[in-house]
């Protein structure tokens, strides 16, 4: 199934794999790229651009506005929407402190970077 996706990373090279990644196995219909929270905030309320994706990879660590703190606005600023967007984490964190929040946030995909052909078999297939 082709998918809406916005990749929130700050790390070009990561944004890169990942969207190529996607490319190879026919999962993206449309990729948008943030470079962290806040611009993700911006696309998703941009009504020009309408679009919303049906998942999102977020590193949690990113200058002006981290991971962790975007999925939180993002939960209170599109509430109804937050349950149909399926939420992936793409960090190189390996901290039991970040799984923890992760977890706390009711986000269930942990990756660890880069994403590889068996994530996307285990997200998308």
């Amino acid at each position: 199934m082709m998918r809406n996706i916005l990749l929130v990373d700050d790390d070009a090279v990561s944004n890169f794999i990942s969207e190529r990644m996607l490319h190879r196995f026919d999962a993206a219909a449309n990729i948008f790229k943030a470079e962290n929270g806040r611009r993700a905030l911006e696309i998703l309320n941009d009504p020009v651009l309408s679009f919303f994706p049906d998942t999102m990879f977020v590193d949690i660590n990113m200058p002006v506005m981290d991971g962790f703190d975007f999925i939180r606005t993002f939960s209170e600023t599109f509430e109804s929407q937050f349950n149909q967007v399926q939420i992936v984490i793409l960090t190189s964190s390996l901290d039991n402190y970040d799984l923890f929040r992760a977890d706390r946030l009711g986000i269930k995909n942990y990756l660890v970077k880069p994403i590889t052909e068996h994530h996307i078999q285990a997200l998308f297939l």
